[in-house]
């Protein structure tokens, strides 16, 4: 298989039609997707990162390891996969290998999409 990127962040360059999202993250020629409902549900708006940044993250993250479908997390880098210094949304937290992950709707609101912006999500 031929590589499409060697990006971890954001690989495909998405920007939707929002202030504030998260990308998908990991390794784009991935064998195996975690996806998830949205950045309101399932965290990811302090790192920029899927499935990070929430309580339940630390758990989370460390089944994904167990599994073997991440290294897991960088150095410097809490158990929820937020970095501890800097700004969390210029480290890569999260050592892929062969996963990517992402979310159905990746908008961070206050509010829950619709069905509308669910359709409109597709596209990405």
């Amino acid at each position: 298989m031929q590589n499409v990127t060697d990006q971890i962040r954001n690989p495909f360059g998405m920007r939707p039609d929002c202030p504030s999202f998260v990308p998908g993250y990991g390794d784009a020629n991935a064998d195996f997707h975690v996806v998830g409902d949205r950045p309101g549900v399932h965290g990811g708006t302090a790192a920029g990162v899927p499935f990070t940044g929430e309580p339940w993250s630390p758990a989370f993250l460390s089944a994904l390891s167990a599994a073997g479908l991440i290294a897991g997390v960088a150095d410097g880098v809490g158990p929820d996969g937020v970095a501890r210094e800097g700004d969390p949304a210029a480290t890569d937290p999260i050592r892929t290998d062969r996963t990517f992950l992402s979310y159905l709707h990746m908008c961070a609101s206050e509010e829950p999409p619709d069905d509308d912006a669910y359709a409109d999500m597709e596209r990405f």
